[in-house]
């Protein structure tokens, strides 16, 4: 037989429970170039200009890269426990409404 527990937000052996609006402030934090390149971006595309889009490609995946690390870190230095992403996410809407629901996704999906 194998038992799961459904609390995922349980305190872990350091007591330390996840503060959902202090690392969503941080996730908006490290994602803040990602966000303002996103904006760039999406004006290329509302203007036509397809080669400045195009051109923004690489530099995008760098700073979404530097978004992923940077995000790693502050949930790992703010809790060890499993995040509830859904919680996550309530706050990251919340408190970061700059943030683009697809960047929020990804950012939910790929820290570990």
């Amino acid at each position: 037989m194998f038992f799961t527990s459904c609390q995922s937000d349980a305190t872990t052996a350091t007591g330390k429970q996840p503060n959902y609006d202090e690392l969503a402030k941080s996730y908006c934090d490290c994602a803040s170039k990602s966000i303002d390149l996103n904006d760039k971006m999406k004006a290329f595309l509302d203007s036509g200009d397809n080669k400045s889009f195009d051109g923004m490609v690489n530099e995008v995946q760098v700073a979404f890269d530097g978004s992923i690390r940077c995000a790693s870190k502050a949930k790992n230095e703010q809790t060890d426990s499993v995040v509830n992403k859904k919680r996550l996410g309530i706050a990251l809407k919340n408190g970061c409404p700059q943030m683009p629901p697809r960047l929020t996704l990804e950012l939910l999906d790929k820290v570990k």
